[in-house]
C-alpha cells in the first residue's frame, strides 16, 4: 500500500463517535468509515477501514473522487494514502504510520507532484474535545519532493526539494475560544532546484539550486476555531458544486461566520544556517538567516509582522565591475509591521452582503475599506533594521501614520551611518553616470546630518499633520513644497 501521512484527513476523528471496543470489530469499522465520508464524501471506495488487532487501517482513495468529478479531473491521478487507528478511550486516538512513503499527483496540463521518503515514522493523539491532535512527533528521512506547474500559455515551474532528515513535534491546548497549537520542527540537509522561467529581461531559463545545513523552526496558532472550520468543512462536502452552494447559501455564509476570526492569531519564527545559492550568473551564500512572521487572524486588531536578518552574506562578484564589491553588504536585517487596520468588521460586512448571483456594488465596498481603517489611517512601524558593508553601515527606525484620512502621513524615523566618506571614495571609481549623481546627493544628505563622531552621522526626520517636514530640527517644508496650505 502506497504510504503518506493525511493530516486532513485524520481531522475526520473530530466528530463524536460511539465509544468502540478495545478490539477492533467490521460494526466499529462502519461506524468510522462514516465519520471519516463526512469530511470526504460518500463516493465509494474512497474510505475504506479495516479491523485489525486492537485498531484499524484506514486507507483513503482520492483516485476515487477524480473519477466521480468526471471530465473536470480527466487524466488526473492521485496515489492513495493509509494510516492506522487505535481508540485510547475518553475521545481519544492513537494515529500511525511507520514504513517508507510515497505520494503522487497528476493533473495534465496543470500540476505533477511526486513525494518519496525514504523511511517515515509518524504518531500523534487525537483528541476529539480538542478537535485536534494534543501531541505528535515523527521522523522523515531521505525526503524528496518533484514538483512541475504548467499554466496555459506559460513554460513550467520545475521545483526540486531534498532533505536528509525532518524532525517535528506538536502539541495543543485547549484556549479561550479555540484551540493553541504548537509545532517546532528540525530539517537537516536540505537542497531545492527550481527553474526561473524567461522573462522580458531574461530570455533564457535560470535554473538555480539552494542549499542549507539546517533549518529549525518554530510555530504557534492561537485560539485557532477547530471545531468550526471542522463542520464548516464537513458543509462544503455535503454541498458539492456551485449548485449545492447557492441553493443553500444563507447556511455557508452562517457557518463561515462561526468559524470566524478562524484563529486570534499566527507566528513563527526560523534559522537556516550555512545557505549558498547556485545561479548561472555566480554564487551567493549567508551563514545565517532568521525570519520572523506574526499575523493575527480576521480581528478587529489587525496586525502583520514580518523580520529577516541576514548574516555572513555573500553575493556573486565574479560579473560585477571592480568598484561594486566595497558596497555590497554583509549584513542586513529588515523588520516591519502594519497594524492599527480591523479585519473583523469588512469580514461581517461581506457576509452580510454576499448573494449568490451578482458583485458586490461600490457601497459596499466602500463600507468595506471605511470598517478596513475605522479610524482611515493605518499604523507602519519600522523596527531597527540594517544594512552593513565592510566600509559602510546604514540603519533606520520609525514609525508613520497613513491612509485615506491623513493628507499627509505623519511619523517620525531614525536614520544613521557611518562610513559616508569611505562609500564616496569607493565611487569616485564608478562610471561618471553613477558617480555624478550618487555622491552630490551623498554630500547633501551628510551636510543635512547630526555629526555622531569621525564619520557617523544621524538624521532626525520628523512629519507633522500639518505637513511640516524637518531633519535635525530643520524645517524641510519650504524647499519641497509640502506644509499646509
Amino acid at each position: 500500500m502506497i504510504r503518506s501521512f493525511p493530516f486532513a484527513f485524520v481531522a475526520a476523528l473530530s466528530a463524536a463517535v460511539p465509544a468502540l471496543a478495545q478490539t477492533a470489530t467490521s460494526e466499529g469499522a462502519a461506524r468510522l468509515t462514516e465519520v471519516f465520508q463526512t469530511y470526504l464524501g460518500k463516493t465509494e471506495g474512497v474510505v475504506t477501514v479495516t479491523p485489525s488487532g486492537d485498531g484499524y487501517v484506514v486507507a483513503i482513495d482520492p483516485s476515487k473522487l477524480l473519477a466521480a468529478a468526471g471530465d473536470a479531473a480527466s487524466g488526473a491521478t492521485v496515489s492513495a494514502i493509509d494510516f492506522e487507528v487505535a481508540e485510547l478511550g475518553g475521545g481519544k486516538w492513537k494515529v500511525t504510520q511507520a514504513g517508507p512513503a510515497s505520494f503522487s499527483v497528476n493533473i495534465p496540463g496543470a500540476l505533477t507532484l511526486d513525494v518519496q521518503a525514504e523511511s517515515y515514522d509518524w504518531s500523534g493523539v487525537y483528541d476529539e474535545t480538542l478537535k485536534a491532535f494534543e501531541s505528535s512527533e515523527g521522523v522523515i528521512a531521505g525526503l524528496t519532493v518533484n514538483e512541475s506547474i504548467t499554466q496555459p500559455g506559460q513554460p513550467a515551474m520545475n521545483v526540486s526539494y531534498a532533505i536528509d532528515k525532518l524532525d517535528i513535534a506538536s502539541a495543543a491546548t485547549v484556549a479561550t475560544g479555540g484551540v493553541d497549537a504548537t509545532a517546532n520542527y528540525t530539517v537537516t540537509g536540505l537542497t531545492e532546484t527550481f527553474t526561473v522561467p524567461p522573462s522580458d529581461g531574461m530570455p533564457m531559463p535560470m535554473d538555480v539550486t539552494l542549499t542549507a545545513d539546517s533549518y529549525v523552526g518554530d510555530s504557534k496558532i492561537s485560539a485557532m476555531r477547530t471545531g468550526e472550520l471542522l463542520d464548516l468543512w464537513a458543509w462544503f462536502v455535503a454541498h458539492p458544486g456551485e449548485a449545492a452552494i447557492k441553493a443553500d447559501f444563507d447556511a455557508m455564509k452562517s457557518g463561515i461566520r462561526a468559524a470566524l476570526p478562524f484563529f486570534d492569531g499566527m507566528s513563527g519564527t526560523g534559522t537556516i544556517t550555512n545557505l549558498a545559492g547556485t545561479t548561472p550568473m555566480g554564487g551567493f551564500s549567508a551563514e545565517k538567516a532568521d525570519v520572523v512572521v506574526d499575523v493575527s487572524g480576521a480581528t478587529a486588531d489587525g496586525k502583520l509582522h514580518e523580520k529577516i536578518a541576514l548574516t555572513g552574506l555573500k553575493l556573486p562578484e565574479e560579473m560585477m565591475p571592480a568598484w561594486v564589491p566595497p558596497l555590497l553588504p554583509h549584513e542586513v536585517t529588515l523588520d516591519f509591521t502594519f497594524d492599527s487596520f480591523d479585519l473583523a468588521a469588512p469580514a461581517q460586512i461581506l457576509l452580510d452582503e454576499m448573494k449568490p448571483e451578482g458583485k458586490l456594488s461600490d457601497e459596499v465596498n466602500a463600507r468595506l475599506m471605511q470598517a478596513l481603517l475605522p479610524d482611515g489611517t493605518f499604523q507602519t512601524t519600522v523596527a531597527p533594521s540594517n544594512v552593513t558593508g565592510n566600509i559602510y553601515s546604514l540603519s533606520l527606525q520609525g514609525a508613520m501614520t497613513a491612509g485615506p484620512a491623513a493628507p499627509m502621513p505623519v511619523g517620525s524615523a531614525l536614520l544613521k551611518a557611518t562610513g559616508l566618506d569611505a562609500v564616496m571614495k569607493a565611487l569616485e571609481t564608478a562610471p561618471p553616470e553613477v558617480s555624478q549623481q550618487a555622491i552630490p546627493v551623498i554630500m547633501m544628505a551628510r551636510g543635512m546630518a547630526k555629526p555622531e563622531g569621525t564619520d557617523s552621522y544621524s538624521w532626525d526626520v520628523q512629519m507633522g499633520a500639518d505637513g511640516k517636514f524637518t531633519i535635525n530640527g530643520v524645517d524641510m517644508s519650504a524647499m519641497t513644497g509640502m506644509g499646509a496650505q
